[in-house]
């Protein structure tokens, strides 16, 4: 029997949005380019310039994909560090899935007719084209190779003079193709070639095998590989244009004429990844965005999207999003325009660095109510950005109050968290202050004009260490003149200042730890539900605080879920969303029926768990009740759960009989009344998936459908809990119930 109190739902509409400007490789298919970068796979029009990004929705089983490659059919493949294999089949991808499983990352492939060969984390793979049904097969595992330790990492592989070559690191491998009649296991069937650094590309050109690699640019001559430019640079990818070969480097594009003089273009950007060459124009990706080469000139774009990934930061405001990304800096939309802020944006040489171009670590992200923007950095203190975008202040230990971090010599200033509170207020949480002052509270009335004033007495507030349990901040939660915290290993507080950060006599400092009932001392994320219960996400599991009667109750997550929870949200239907190292899950508002949800490529967990969330690593949660949106914020970027239309005018539905017992072949009839009789209805798992469709016009004039429990394929669906949403023109409704078997 099932309790079903929440008015929730799952929808099928998950939005992924990723860090596209890591590109890792290109190619060029039909005039159009795919670029392999670290959030998906970018198609791109060089004419028009539109683009679209094939995430973890359109089947890329590894957004981190390493490489693309066309088969001689015209087929585009992919292939990823997880392990992930597949080729484009209309909008969406078919995968291979052994390597996946195996563990076993892809960095390089050469298609040759019906065969793939695979440079991988462990060697090298002969992968075989089947039919559409069965994808391919896995013809060979070759895993020692020549001299090179067996199951090391091969970084590139290609065909050349009749011979399959692999590169790994400071050795080329090579073997004849004839893998029916060689035995490519042996490794004295592989010939080894001396080489300096990592192997990261090879290249034929004018009858002649090159390689880049980490330490410049080889040429095989004879039996020998030598040394022919960049010593000491990294090559990523080597490729002709106009009779020129061209070096993609860590210092940018170089270029020769004879494969030996190489010569940079100086307006190039730095760290330049790969190239591919479409009607006379190179198109290059870079560490940081693409961009073209001609005669003429050498130009660079950014992709609209977050700079990096594993936020520490974030704030949502309607379609706004700010970002914090550790050591990738910080990055923000607004009004649709994303604007990155950190050192990964190339500046040309001589020219002066902003102070947002030099942002290297942020943790933490806070735009105020005057259009300001606060920056908490580990290591550069508290950075204010103001709305012209040009003027910025520094609030660090040597102009002010917020101190250097204990322990690591001066101008080390790390500020984990920042929070706006009711009044308007800005909390900045300074992490093991040297000068004990733990939190700096600058009072809205000192916010009133740019730039803001260093905080002093006259216009903010301190909390010193030794009225706290702790400095080691890792969360916190503003609660009607209260404030809650929770340390990375000092339990949680309740600091009661009244309101009235004024008067500090009234203040009460409640502390909470393992020996109060926590699961852990690490605190990672706080939320309040409807009841006034503080619920509090740990490493060591979930629990929460009830202040009518001065308890801690732990809390059962779904079994298969890991118990490093780190972070809790609350929707207004009093459901709890929980992220943790492992997957999500949502705990209905009985606190009773839960859900889990993972990734769509995750290894782990029911078929019916998996979903468009683009990694199981799910930091922070926030929930926008106005829209009726839930987003994860994950270690691969950020994930958009619609769970609720909210533009309509919303009715009630009634499912029954709820649960609906299907026994044996004879399942009887679900009915769902109330519906508009304008409607489409929508069955869902609870997972997203679409399980039944009744078209709209379809709904019976006593405004009720029937539903015999089949799918669309006319089988019967499993034992769960179900979602049921009807959207008409001006109304929607939604309702849960639960199947049994």
């Amino acid at each position: 029997m099932f309790l079903l109190i929440s008015q929730a739902v799952f929808a099928s509409e998950w939005e992924n949005i990723a860090d596209v400007n890591f590109i890792n490789d290109c190619v060029e298919n039909g005039g159009e380019l795919f670029f392999a970068t670290s959030g998906g796979i970018v198609e791109f029009d060089p004419y028009s310039r539109n683009w679209r990004v094939f995430t973890n929705i359109d089947g890329v089983a590894g957004l981190d994909v390493n490489c693309v490659a066309l088969s001689p059919s015209g087929e585009l493949w992919y292939g990823s560090s997880n392990g992930a294999l597949g080729y484009l089949s209309g909008n969406s991808f078919i995968n291979f899935p052994d390597f996946r499983f195996s563990g076993i990352g892809i960095n390089d492939i050469c298609p040759s007719g019906n065969v793939f060969w695979l440079a991988t984390s462990k060697g090298i793979s002969l992968f075989r084209r089947m039919s559409d049904f069965q994808v391919g097969e896995i013809a060979g595992n070759f895993w020692g190779l020549g001299e090179l330790p067996r199951e090391s990492p091969v970084f590139s592989v290609t065909l050349f003079d009749g011979r399959i070559w692999g590169g790994g690191e400071d050795i080329v491998v090579a073997a004849d193709t004839s893998y029916e009649t060689v035995n490519l296991s042996a490794p004295d069937n592989w010939e080894s070639f001396g080489i300096s650094g990592q192997v990261n590309r090879f290249f034929a050109w004018d009858g002649t095998l090159f390689a880049g690699t980490s330490n410049g640019v080889y040429r095989l001559e004879d039996t020998v590989f030598s040394l022919v430019g960049l010593e000491r640079d990294d090559v990523f990818d080597l490729f002709v244009r106009a009779d020129s070969l061209y070096a993609a480097t860590a210092w940018g594009l170089y270029r020769s004429v004879d494969g030996e003089d190489w010569r940079r273009l100086s307006s190039a950007p730095k760290k330049a990844h790969c190239g591919v060459v479409l009607a006379d124009t190179a198109w290059v990706g870079y560490h940081r965005g693409y961009g073209f080469i001609t005669d003429e000139e050498v130009v660079r774009y950014i992709f609209p999207s977050p700079c990096g990934y594993g936020f520490s930061g974030v704030y949502i405001s309607g379609d706004d999003i700010y970002l914090a990304a550790k050591p990738y800096g910080a990055s923000y939309r607004k009004n649709g325009e994303w604007v990155s802020l950190t050192t990964y944006n190339p500046m040309p040489d001589g020219e002066d660095v902003p102070v947002g171009s030099r942002i290297i670590s942020s943790w933490a992200i806070l735009p105020d109510r005057n259009g300001a923007i606060w920056i908490g950095t580990w290591g550069q203190g508290l950075l204010v950005m103001y709305p012209d975008d040009i003027q910025w202040s520094v609030f660090a230990d040597s102009t002010g109050p917020v101190s250097t971090a204990r322990g690591v010599g001066a101008n080390y200033e790390v500020i984990p968290e920042l929070g706006e509170d009711s009044e308007g207020n800005i909390w900045a949480f300074v992490f093991d202050p040297a000068n004990d002052t733990a939190i700096v509270v600058w009072s809205h009335s000192a916010l009133d004009s740019f730039p803001y004033s260093e905080p002093d007495s006259s216009n903010a507030y301190f909390f010193t260490r030794n009225e706290l349990s702790s400095a080691n901040f890792q969360s916190f939660l503003f609660d009607s003149g209260k404030l809650w915290l929770g340390y990375i290993d000092g339990g949680l507080d309740c600091l009661d200042y009244g309101g009235t950060l004024s008067d500090r006599s009234d203040d009460v400092l409640t502390h909470f730890s393992t020996d109060d009932g926590l699961p852990s001392n690490m605190v990672n994320d706080l939320a309040l539900d409807k009841d006034g219960r503080l619920w509090i996400a740990t490493d060591q599991g979930l629990c929460y605080y009830d202040p009518s009667y001065g308890f801690i109750q732990q809390v059962a997550l779904p079994n298969d879920l890991s118990l490093n929870v780190l972070a809790v949200a609350i929707d207004r239907w009093d459901d709890k969303w929980v992220g943790t190292s492992d997957g999500a899950c949502v705990i209905f508002a009985d606190n009773i029926s839960t859900q889990t949800i993972r990734s769509s490529f995750s290894l782990t967990g029911d078929v019916d768990e998996h979903s468009g969330l683009i990694s199981d690593y799910v930091s922070g949660i926030h929930i926008n009740d106005d829209h009726g949106i839930v987003t994860f914020i994950t270690d691969r970027g950020l994930s958009s759960l619609l769970i609720a239309e909210t533009s309509a005018d919303e009715i009630s539905l009634l499912v029954y009989p709820n649960p609906f017992v299907i026994e044996y072949d004879s399942p009887g009839e679900l009915t769902v009344s109330g519906v508009p009789l304008d409607a489409e209805v929508f069955i869902y798992t609870s997972s997203g998936e679409l399980v039944h469709y009744f078209p709209k016009w379809t709904v019976g004039f006593d405004t009720k459908v029937h539903w015999d429990g089949r799918n669309g394929s006319g089988e019967l669906v499993a034992s769960g809990i179900y979602i049921v949403v009807a959207r008409g023109d001006s109304s929607t409704g939604k309702a849960k119930f639960a199947i049994v078997r």
